[in-house]
């Protein structure tokens, strides 16, 4: 029987339009994109890989061995 595994899963939205500049990198951007939301979750690994995302948003995942949720980020300003 399967079991289940923990992943964290990164939100991120592409950077609004505005030059970057080499001192405005930080961690919550990465290729042009703004990390909106992260957090960790259970999940088979079948249903991970089915993981959708409105349009606009993009998504990625990582197996990892915490348990606890980070906190999480949410960007109200649109």
């Amino acid at each position: 029987m399967a079991s289940k595994k923990n992943y964290l899963i990164k939100v991120w939205e592409t950077a609004s339009k505005k030059k970057i500049d080499d001192s405005d990198i930080d961690k919550d951007k990465h290729s042009g994109f703004d990390l909106l939301q992260e957090r960790i979750i259970k999940s088979y690994e079948n249903n991970i890989k089915n993981l959708y995302v409105p349009k606009g948003l993009r998504a990625t995942y990582e197996e990892t061995d915490k348990e606890e949720t980070p906190q999480s980020k949410t960007s109200t300003a649109r």
